[in-house]
């Protein structure tokens, strides 16, 4: 049994690497997570100010947003097999149900606190509902993920 464990551990864990180069690609398309400008040497203190900053910290939650969706994806997988393996054990079918329960509420609650942040920037800056928070002049740091 602790080898069958292992094995789906491992297995899971190499699906979970091989899902991660395509989420940051995705999340990123055409722009590294820290904008160029402050990446050279000698580059001018100007570059590298607060929209910087702030487009940093956006670029990283959607980085996290799109590994906690793989991440929940996994728990759910990992949640029905356990249930469909049961094999009519109560205990094994309420594992999974466990692991189901929890994927559902890990979900929703990162999915609550991006709302909860999104809705706040938005009344802040006078965005009007369902369009893009754009923060410093016009640019779209913060985007609705599509």
């Amino acid at each position: 049994m602790t080898k069958r464990i292992l094995t789906l551990s491992i297995l899971m864990g190499a699906i979970f690497l091989l899902t991660m180069a395509p989420v940051v690609n995705a999340a990123f398309p055409g722009e590294p997570i820290v904008p160029a400008g402050c990446l050279k040497e000698g580059a001018p203190a100007d570059q590298c100010g607060l929209k910087e900053m702030v487009d940093v910290a956006v670029n990283i939650s959607k980085l996290i947003l799109g590994l906690l969706g793989s991440v929940t994806l996994l728990f759910f997988i990992y949640g029905g097999f356990v249930w469909i393996t049961a094999a009519g054990n109560t205990q094994r079918i309420e594992q999974g149900k466990k692991v189901l329960e929890g994927a559902l509420v890990g979900l929703i609650i990162v999915l609550s606190s991006w709302l909860i942040i999104y809705f706040i920037t938005a009344a802040l800056t006078g965005t009007p509902p369902g369009g893009h928070v754009k923060l410093f002049g016009g640019e779209e740091p913060f985007r609705i993920p599509q």
